[in-house]
Parts: structure tokens; C-alpha cells; sequence
């Protein structure tokens, strides 16, 4: 009389068989999960974009909340938005860095004789200064940036300030 052995493992056709499975079942799913990443990085690249684009309007509007104006204006005297800052300057400026050749936008500031430039945000595509009204003599300072986002999607931001108006 054979006595038989007991089965030790699997056979090649059921481990094929659970492999083509399984295969079957993470296909989908890896297929969501690329797509979610890329989902989150356009996401956090909008996100530093705006995060750029505030933090130099803020500057910018810092700058512009310090600035003195000997006597308040009269209503429909005109000012030069870009006389406002002295030795201080705003410009948008042609660079190259690591990622390429971008457009910035640069702080010049020539207080010490020396330009000295300063970059506020890279891919920087329109910026602007104006003066849409004068309020009880003081002019409202309308500043608009415009950034590109390295997936090709535009921010745009603006910020007014009050000039010379006592604190």
C-alpha cells in the first residue's frame, strides 16, 4: 500500500492563476494612484504660484504703506506710480536660472548709490502700478501681478494701498 504525501505548497497553474488576479485588481488602482499625484502636484504648484504673488504684493504694498507724501494731493492731480518709491524701483526682468530662461520680478533698489536687485516672484507675466483715485488727498495705490505657473496656468492678483495717510 502507497501512503500519499500531503500537498506541500501550490502548484504553478494556481500561483499563475492568483498572480493574473491580482494583476487585474492593482491595474486600476495604480492608474488612480498616478493620476492622483499628478492631481496634488499641479495642485501645490497653483498653490506656490499664489503663495509667490502674495508674498511680493505684500512687499510691495509694505513699501508703499511707508511712503510720506509731503502735502495731501488735491482730487485729479497726478501722480506717477512710479515715483511714489524713491530710490526704489519695480521691474520685470529677464533672467536665467536653473530652470531656464524666466521673467521676474525684481525690487531695484539704489539707495546706497549700487542697484541692488531683489527677486520678488520668477515667471512673472504683467505688473502693474496705478493710481485709480485720490481719497481725502491721499492716493489709492492699485498694484496687479500676474505669474505663470510652471503647468502653464496663469495667477493673477491685485492689492490696493492707502499712500500717505496718517496711521
Amino acid at each position: 500500500m502507497r501512503r500519499q504525501r500531503a500537498q506541500a505548497g501550490f502548484t504553478l497553474a494556481e500561483l499563475l492563476a492568483g498572480i493574473a488576479i491580482a494583476a487585474i485588481l492593482i491595474l486600476p488602482l495604480a492608474d488612480m494612484l498616478r493620476s492622483g499625484t499628478e492631481g496634488a502636484r499641479a495642485v501645490r504648484a497653483t498653490l506656490d504660484v499664489n503663495t509667490d504673488a502674495r508674498l511680493a504684493l505684500s512687499r510691495i504694498a509694505q513699501r508703499a504703506a511707508a511712503v510720506t507724501l509731503p502735502n495731501p494731493l488735491q482730487l485729479g492731480q497726478a501722480i506717477a506710480p512710479e515715483s511714489l518709491f524713491g530710490k526704489i524701483s519695480y521691474l520685470l526682468k529677464p533672467m536665467v536660472t536653473n530652470a531656464g530662461n524666466v521673467v521676474c520680478l525684481v525690487e531695484r533698489d539704489i539707495t546706497s548709490g549700487i542697484a541692488v536687485d531683489s527677486i520678488l516672484a520668477a515667471n512673472a507675466t504683467a505688473f502693474q502700478l496705478t493710481v485709480p483715485e485720490v481719497v481725502a488727498g491721499y492716493p489709492m495705490l492699485r498694484i496687479d501681478l500676474t505669474l505663470q505657473g510652471p503647468d502653464g496656468s496663469t495667477v493673477t492678483r491685485s492689492r490696493i494701498v492707502r499712500l500717505g495717510a496718517p496711521a
